[in-house]
């Protein structure tokens, strides 16, 4: 069976994914407990790396 939130995160719909993946975690779905944690993880990774190439950007002008 195809997991609904992964199928959002992979078209881009990332919000909707956190959002269904954390209504199901709060029901006590273990599984989706931890796509939530990675969910975030994930996100946390790539803010984090674009506030680096950014203040890259800004140390060069």
């Amino acid at each position: 069976m195809v997991d609904a939130g992964l199928v959002y995160w992979e078209i881009g719909k990332k919000d909707e994914c956190v959002r269904m993946y954390k209504r199901v975690a709060e029901l006590g779905d273990s599984a989706r407990q931890c796509n939530l944690g990675i969910s975030y993880l994930q996100e946390h990774k790539r803010l984090k790396e674009e506030a680096e190439k950014e203040e890259k950007r800004c140390d060069f002008m």
